[in-house]
């Protein structure tokens, strides 16, 4: 597990929810993990409530970039924290939700293993309210591989949290390391090209 994980966090106006989901990173039993936020215009907390664990994030040698934007939406600041991404693999998470323990390393486990596959889906929670359900339930979706037509043709979701891709390839296929700064789509704009010809594989498991 020598491969660094970046994750981008996209933030405005969560400052009640981002402590929960950066705890979420800290807790990792993962020994290199780079978290990248872009603060995209907030007016509330979100800043402080950030910075306040840059220490503890040092403390136990992971890094936390932060960065602040005016607002452009998330795609825009997604396209800023790619070019700070130094991982080898890359995931990204909304600031409203948080990761289970032991998700990066069973997501970097894969990767380490199945070198011919580009990135790795996973399990996880949809929580609205009081109800719960799973973003992935039948067999047919689990065993897609071909991501591009997954997406593609709506045979799947692309929920962020929900992946975690090699960045080399990520960055070969956009150099430049821009998305279109829409006010959606940035987990589109990462997965297509990176699963255009290329497999995709999944853990049967509930990480995110």
């Amino acid at each position: 597990m020598n491969n660094r994980i970046s994750v981008i966090i996209p933030c405005y106006n969560a400052e009640k929810f981002i402590d929960t989901g950066i705890t979420s990173i800290y807790e990792q039993d993962y020994p290199d993990v780079e978290l990248i936020i872009v603060n995209d215009g907030s007016t509330d907390r979100s800043e402080d409530k950030v910075l306040a664990w840059v220490d503890s994030f040092q403390q136990k040698g992971y890094q936390l970039k932060y960065f602040r934007q005016e607002n452009q939406g998330q795609a825009a600041a997604t396209s800023l924290a790619l070019k700070h991404v130094t991982g080898e693999y890359l995931t990204l998470l909304d600031a409203d939700d948080y990761f289970l323990p032991g998700s990066f390393r069973k997501r970097a486990e894969f990767l380490d293993e199945h070198p011919n596959y580009v990135g790795v889906r996973s399990n996880g929670w949809m929580v609205r309210g009081e109800q719960k359900e799973l973003f992935i339930t039948s067999d047919e979706e689990k065993a897609i591989t071909n991501m591009f037509d997954g997406l593609l043709f709506g045979k799947t979701n692309n929920w962020a949290g929900s992946y975690m891709i090699r960045t080399d390839v990520l960055f070969a296929c956009n150099p430049d390391r821009n998305i279109y700064p829409s006010r959606f789509g940035q987990n589109m704009q990462i997965l297509l090209p990176v699963a255009y010809g290329r497999k995709f594989g999944y853990i049967d498991d509930v990480i995110e």
